[in-house]
């Protein structure tokens, strides 16, 4: 039988990737507690789509600067505003 898609795409690799072109545009990314909260204890159970939801809601949470907003992130608290950008 055929494998899985969903155990086809999302694997390690593709994040290890993922992560070395973060960290090439923005070098504060920091790697482990992303990868540890991607592959975490229901990642082999998730669909695909489920998958996919939430390796981008934890890279939305993991502080990356948002249009000049940045996210202070920690575990456990509500995620506050630490800026603001600036329009012209």
């Amino acid at each position: 039988m055929p494998e899985a898609f969903k155990d086809i795409f999302f694997q390690r690799p593709f994040f290890d990737d993922l992560v070395a072109a973060l960290q090439a545009a923005y070098p504060e990314f920091d790697a482990e507690p992303f990868l540890a909260r991607i592959f975490d204890d229901q990642w082999a159970a998730r669909a695909l789509k489920d998958k996919m939801r939430h390796a981008t809601l934890t890279l939305h949470d993991s502080c990356l600067p948002i249009t000049g907003r940045r996210w202070r992130c920690s575990a456990g608290s509500p995620r506050r505003w630490t800026g603001t950008a600036s329009r012209r």
